[in-house]
């Protein structure tokens, strides 16, 4: 697969080189530069808790995921 920026034709190998090739070289068409990197906090209530089972109460399931994590 081959990374590219929208509205861009050129192509890269991996993300990484996307991001050394935006480094030294605008994105168009603001003529924007990849400075710094910009982490995302990785939010463990990031998904939210389902119920497989119609049968079992909501509270079960919860407590049920919650204790396979440990």
């Amino acid at each position: 697969g081959k990374f590219k920026v929208h509205g861009d034709t050129e192509g890269h190998n991996t993300m990484l080189d996307l991001i050394d090739y935006y480094k030294t070289r605008p994105i168009e068409p603001f003529g924007e530069f990849l400075t710094h990197p910009c982490f995302k906090d990785q939010n463990k209530d990031l998904y939210d808790t389902i119920q497989v089972n119609p049968k079992e109460k909501p509270a079960d399931v919860l407590r049920t995921a919650k204790n396979i994590q440990k």
